[in-house]
């Protein structure tokens, strides 16, 4: 039963996905595509939610009659409801990674806000009950606000403080908005509040919350309002804008999905693409022999005579990260993508980070590996200019596919450019603004 349930959810989530997909190519959509696409998503990921939450219930009541059933049946239901469990996880994963997709049209040159974001946890699931019901039927009566899309967050990894946000067609975020919800007249009626931080005045019918929530939901409320306010608030300063345009390398991933070995290397830059499909993976005992067989030969000739050698390989696909273009933005081909999405191959990129560490040398920076960590400095005038948020910079090159070349290039315009604006000490953040 539950197996058919996830399998149509399934089945949904390919089709939202597709509408992306087009949306990306620039096809004409239909207006309903367009507008109902949050509310279809969110209503696919609330009955996937509800589906956890009905396991989870049979699950308790199992264990209650723990004692008056066969051990090996017990034992045997258990473990296929954990297992739906997981995969139902993952089919959440699949539909939050669509989310960011549409949310990233918004938020794609609002790094600091998602940094922001991305510092608040998120538990891998989706809303339920009452609060969940209640933001869905927000977001189904209002698509906009005073003229302003509404973005909401519960579908997307990416924006997680508050509950939706206000944002410009051209790309800008006005507010955030929290949705609290409670039956109201003997339960016949969902009453819902939104609390609001914006930039700009809006109007909005809206309940007051005072008039239905108790104190302690007024403490949470405050707290999360002031979230919000933080969230709006640029800590940035004079902004340096590097127009160079730097060349992803994701042809790659196209080149080794239709490469019969599944690998695709390019000596110039130093880099190894290897797909893995589903069926291999569970074909093999061991997943380490199957890469092992892969790459093997290649990597030894990646080693390059220098003293900056260093090997990295990363599994490249839908986990987010606030530097991250999601997914379906990716230039390669939509059966890729899907295939990717829906957990049908495996992309690894395997990177020598060697041509990117001499670049830097080149340039004047000094590079120390210790144990834990690689210190990477420049001498500026009286002042050592040291790079922070390392795992960024180098995840622009085993995700993103950036070339090693583009990034030192670009890391030594940034530190060059902040030490010539400032007096002195400087705190240097990057972003990178991408265009479809």
């Amino acid at each position: 039963m539950y197996d058919d349930k996830i399998e149509e959810i399934k089945k949904t989530l390919r089709e939202l996905a597709l509408i992306m997909l087009n949306l990306k190519r620039g096809a004409n959509l239909e207006e309903y595509e367009f507008i109902n696409f949050q509310t279809n998503l969110a209503e696919c990921l609330y009955n996937a939610m509800s589906v956890y939450r009905e396991i989870s219930q049979k699950e308790r009541e199992y264990i209650e009659m723990k004692e008056s059933l066969d051990k090996e049946d017990f034992l045997e239901k258990m473990q296929k409801w954990k297992n739906q469990k997981l995969e139902i996880k993952e089919v959440i994963s699949i539909g939050k990674s669509i989310g960011d997709s549409f949310a990233y049209i918004f938020y794609r040159d609002s790094i600091e806000e998602l940094e922001k974001h991305y510092k608040h946890p998120d538990n891998g699931l989706f809303v339920s009950g009452i609060g969940g019901r209640g933001e869905i039927e927000f977001i189904k009566e209002n698509p906009t606000i005073d003229g302003y899309l509404v973005v909401y967050h519960s579908i997307t990894n990416m924006l997680r403080i508050g509950d939706f946000s206000v944002c410009s067609l051209d790309g800008k975020v006005i507010g955030t908005g929290e949705i609290k919800s409670e039956y109201i007249n003997d339960k016949r009626v969902l009453a819902s509040s939104v609390y609001m931080s914006s930039k700009v005045k809006l109007k909005i019918d809206a309940e007051e919350g005072e008039e239905i929530y108790g104190n302690s939901t007024k403490e949470k409320i405050q707290k999360q309002l002031k979230n919000q306010d933080d969230l709006l608030l640029s800590d940035s300063g004079d902004i340096m804008k590097d127009k160079r345009k730097m060349n992803e390398q994701h042809f790659l991933i196209d080149a080794a999905c239709n490469n019969e070995k599944g690998i695709a290397y390019n000596e110039e830059i130093n880099t190894l693409i290897v797909a893995i499909k589903e069926e291999e993976y569970y074909a093999s005992e061991n997943f380490d022999d199957i890469l092992g067989e892969k790459i093997d030969n290649i990597v030894k000739k990646m080693i390059k005579d220098s003293p900056y050698n260093n090997i990295r390989m990363e599994q490249i696909g839908k986990e987010y990260k606030p530097y991250r273009q999601p997914i379906i933005w990716w230039n390669i081909s939509d059966d890729i993508i899907l295939d990717i999405l829906f957990d049908k191959r495996a992309i690894f990129s395997v990177v020598n980070f060697a041509t990117y560490y001499e670049r830097l040398t080149e340039m004047g920076f000094q590079i120390e590996f210790k144990e834990n960590e690689i210190v990477v400095g420049k001498k500026c005038g009286e002042y050592i200019a040291k790079l922070e948020g390392f795992e960024m910079i180098e995840d622009l090159i085993t995700h993103e596919l950036y070339t090693q070349e583009d990034i030192a290039e670009m890391v030594s315009y940034i530190v060059e450019n902040s030490h010539n604006q400032s007096d002195g000490d400087a705190i240097v953040r990057v972003s990178i603004k991408r265009n479809f």
